[in-house]
């Protein structure tokens, strides 16, 4: 949804502060390095055995034929390099990492404000 990408993601995406904030110095670092942020994240999710489906966004046929790039060549070694430094220095440390279950949360505080 836009986070690990040069653009960031969109207002309402619903990652906290810390992760948006860490996926921005991260998307920087590697624009800095001459890295694609985005092929490390492709490639680190195509990665995870335990990960069956992957949704990945193609708005053109340019980053289409980017991911399938991807898939099949995986990283060069410098980029693993890279993807090795992001990870240690923008993500390991996140006290929170995801988003996971905050549309719930968020859908519910709505529902109490309504019926109270």
């Amino acid at each position: 949804m836009g986070l690990l990408t040069n653009n960031g993601p969109p207002d309402w995406h619903p990652a906290g502060s810390e992760l948006k904030a860490a996926c921005e110095q991260a998307a920087k670092y590697c624009k800095e390095r001459e890295v694609n942020i985005s092929k490390l994240a492709a490639c680190y999710s195509f990665s995870q055995p335990a990960i069956d489906v992957h949704l990945i966004g193609m708005q053109n046929r340019k980053l289409l034929e980017m991911n399938l790039h991807s898939i099949m060549n995986g990283l060069t070694s410098y980029e693993k390099t890279i993807q090795d430094e992001v990870s240690k220095k923008f993500f390991e440390n996140l006290s929170v990492p995801h988003w996971e279950n905050k549309e719930v949360q968020s859908y519910w505080e709505k529902m109490k404000e309504i019926n109270t």
